[in-house]
């Protein structure tokens, strides 16, 4: 079953990431692709109780690097991974949002404290993982990539903090 989730997917995706057939006149219907949020979404339904979550992580990002074709480059890398990462961050957003009012002012403080600590060490990591490409738009990518993951893996931890202290 979850096999097919999958793969239904990465159809759905590449099918809506498709503009209407060529010579089609304006009346054809033209599908919009689908989000970074919509993904993730669909994603996080399917790995739901027995499954795991981490494996959203970077499912967008894959999905529209392969529509680039065989070789994609940064260019086509960097956009993928700039949505990807806009989705998590609205995510962990939101889950900051439902925690903050479920805590003391103390706790509060901790959490900002948390936040700002994890901002600042994911930006330098990140940095130091792009320091490894001399080629500035595969440094950019890579850096993309690095804060993707890292803005997902808070997000999902978020997540878990607002289902065990909120309820």
């Amino acid at each position: 079953m979850r096999a097919v989730l999958s793969l239904a997917s990465i159809l759905a995706f590449s099918a809506c990431a498709q503009a209407a057939p060529p010579g089609a006149g304006p009346s054809a219907p033209v599908m919009p692709p689908l989000s970074a949020s919509d993904t993730i979404e669909m994603c996080l339904y399917r790995e739901r109780g027995e499954g795991d979550p981490g494996q959203c992580v970077l499912e967008y990002s894959g999905n529209c690097i392969a529509l680039a074709g065989e070789l994609p480059t940064a260019a086509h890398r960097l956009p993928c991974y700039q949505a990807e990462m806009q989705a998590w961050d609205e995510r962990m957003e939101a889950g900051l949002a439902r925690l903050a009012p479920a805590m003391s002012v103390e706790r509060r403080a901790l959490l900002q404290q948390s936040q700002t600590a994890w901002s600042e060490a994911m930006q330098l990591d990140c940095a130091y993982m792009a320091s490894f490409h001399s080629h500035e738009p595969l440094a950019e990518a890579q850096a993309a990539e690095c804060q993707t993951r890292r803005t997902a893996e808070r997000a999902l931890l978020l997540t878990q903090w607002v289902q065990a202290y909120t309820r």
